[in-house]
């Protein structure tokens, strides 16, 4: 039924996500995770300094409406640039549901801010197919990923993911790379520049940034037992989604084609985060949900049996709901 709903581009799909988040907030409340404690890093750290003088259920209210607000600009992101073959509300769906399935994920951590930035990121790199004015673009691209870098700092390894979305867009120019490599470095310079007046750039390197990123694995569980049936699910249904979206690659436009290029790069991207973090917290998961909200939503879009595809749906709800009910 709700897949069916949600096919369309009517107003009645963005009324019932509103209510659903109202319904998944609610639900999460009485586990609902708290703030992820401060990194060491200006933007994060002030926004948790702010929300420590909130009650519980105003964070909670804030997590929400912003990933409410992520799930609605990604959709208008993708219906804009024709990155799925037909318009609909079904990535603003799947992206609520990715959201609400692991708890800390639909808490207040610095994803949920880096998932915000990289959404504008997506928008700008999208929009360079074919822009003969790109060179706004791409220092607007780079710009804004290296502000996410400053509130997560594992993110930096997105830096590569820009080039590559570069050289699959735009021809070759090294002008173009020039101004990334500009917008990339503008806000790091800024900050370090005002951390020496202050006299703690020494302090910043030793404490915050080098440590900032890990180069060996995490040890250790960092998953519930209901969390990682959620991850397993999801992952069973992205394959499902990648080879539902390589039979029908040829048939969806250059445009469209690029796209989805681009999101199935993303993906070993933000693996690659998971590796990188300094701390093993399930949070991290959240920078996945963008590509998988996206192909899991091509996926929903693209199935001929309606009862199919509701019935997968009902699956992923099932297993949100056993993942409240058995949190162990």
């Amino acid at each position: 039924m709700l897949v069916r709903i949600f096919r369309s581009t009517s107003l009645l799909p963005p009324v019932l996500l509103f209510l659903l988040a109202g319904l998944a907030m609610v639900a999460t409340l009485p586990v609902f995770s708290p703030a992820v404690s401060e990194n060491g890093l200006y933007l994060y750290d002030s926004l948790v300094r702010a929300l420590g003088y909130l009650p519980t259920w105003c964070t909670a209210l804030c997590s929400s409406l912003l990933i409410f607000g992520q799930a609605v600009h990604l959709n208008i992101v993708l219906n804009k640039h024709s990155v799925q073959f037909k318009a609909s509300w079904l990535p603003a769906l799947l992206y609520l549901v990715l959201a609400s399935l692991l708890v800390p994920v639909h808490g207040f951590s610095p994803v949920t801010i880096v998932n915000t930035l990289l959404i504008f990121v997506l928008d700008k790199l999208f929009g360079l197919y074919k822009n003969p004015t790109a060179w706004g673009m791409i220092f607007d691209a780079a710009l804004l990923l290296s502000i996410a870098a400053l509130v997560y700092l594992p993110v930096s390894v997105l830096f590569v993911y820009l080039f590559i979305a570069l050289a699959l867009l735009r021809p070759l120019s090294w002008r173009e790379w020039i101004i990334g490599l500009m917008g990339l470095a503008a806000p790091f310079f800024f900050l370090f520049v005002y951390l020496f007046l202050n006299d703690s750039l020494q302090v910043f390197l030793n404490t915050v940034l080098i440590p900032g990123i890990r180069i060996e694995p995490h040890s250790g569980q960092v998953f519930r037992s209901g969390q990682l049936i959620s991850l397993i699910v999801v992952a069973v249904f992205f394959l499902m989604s990648v080879l539902n979206a390589q039979s029908n690659y040829y048939r969806n436009v250059a445009k469209t084609r690029v796209a989805q290029q681009l999101l199935l790069i993303l993906v070993p991207f933000t693996l690659l985060t998971l590796w990188v973090a300094p701390d093993a917290a399930a949070y991290r998961v959240g920078l996945m949900i963008i590509p998988l909200a996206v192909f899991l939503s091509y996926f929903f879009l693209a199935g001929k049996k309606s009862w199919l595809m509701e019935l997968y749906f009902l699956a992923l709800i099932g297993v949100w709901v056993w993942n409240r009910l058995m949190p162990s």
